[in-house]
């Protein structure tokens, strides 16, 4: 199986900071690959610093290629211990300074290793799986209008553009118990992943998302054209996209 990925991040075109924070870990010689996006909360600046520091905690639990919890059990409750610690970081940061309290941040992070994808996942940063023509969000979002589609108080259409879609019932530096939600996919040759903040899916649907990200011959190329499409679609957000190619 072979792995090749692009990414890219925006500030978009209103928003004055970008407060998105991304990393790829490439651990290949050791049998896995890390993907994670973060989506920051709380303010300029403070968002920036909840989702950053999310990320570095990602980057030096996995950085030195040499923990890989190489089973199922193990790579669950690795992932789980790994978003406890980022959210007790995060509320301990906040703790400590006034100034920055309440500030979170979304996680959404993809351990691959030999033909899994272990998704681990809080707030509504999305990680989607392109399969042929099928297009299925791996994720579900923790969110106000989220609960309203599920309890059938609203369609899924009007969620698109109801005026409470950035409401997050769940994140990481908000409460000191969390649970973040687990999956775990076999992968096929010739899927894509792409993990996403909700600049891109605020802006984009899923078939536009699948045409620009399951056509383009490159996964960077593709990256941009996603990046690019989300901001002349209006670009109100951060946008950040990771697109991972399995051949």
């Amino acid at each position: 199986m072979q792995i090749s990925y692009g990414t890219g991040t925006s500030r978009g075109r209103v928003r004055e900071q970008n407060e998105d924070s991304f990393t790829v870990i490439d651990c290949r010689q050791n049998g896995f690959m890390v993907f994670a996006v973060a989506d920051g909360m709380g303010g300029m600046d403070f968002g920036d610093l909840a989702s950053k520091t999310a990320v570095d905690i990602v980057e030096s639990t996995f950085g030195s290629c040499d923990k890989n919890p190489n089973t199922i059990k193990n790579i669950r409750e690795s992932l789980f211990s790994l978003f406890n610690r980022i959210n007790i970081e995060i509320i301990n940061q906040s703790n400590e300074k006034e100034s920055i309290a309440g500030m979170g941040t979304t996680m959404s992070l993809c351990f691959i290793e030999n033909e899994w994808v272990n998704i681990a996942h809080i707030g509504d940063s999305r990680i989607y799986l392109l399969r042929g023509s099928e297009v299925i969000q791996l994720t579900k979002d923790h969110s106000y209008v989220e609960n309203l589609v599920d309890t059938g108080r609203i369609t899924r259409e009007q969620a698109r553009n109801h005026p409470d879609k950035n409401i997050i019932t769940k994140a990481l530096g908000i409460d000191m118990e969390i649970q973040a939600d687990f999956c775990r996919e076999h992968l096929r040759k010739g899927d894509r992943l792409l993990l996403c903040s909700d600049g891109l899916t605020n802006e984009l649907d899923d078939e536009e998302i699948s045409r620009i990200a399951g056509t383009d011959e490159t996964p960077a190329s593709a990256a941009g054209k996603l990046l690019e499409k989300a901001n002349e679609s209006g670009g109100r957000d951060n946008v950040t996209v990771l697109l991972v190619y399995i051949d």
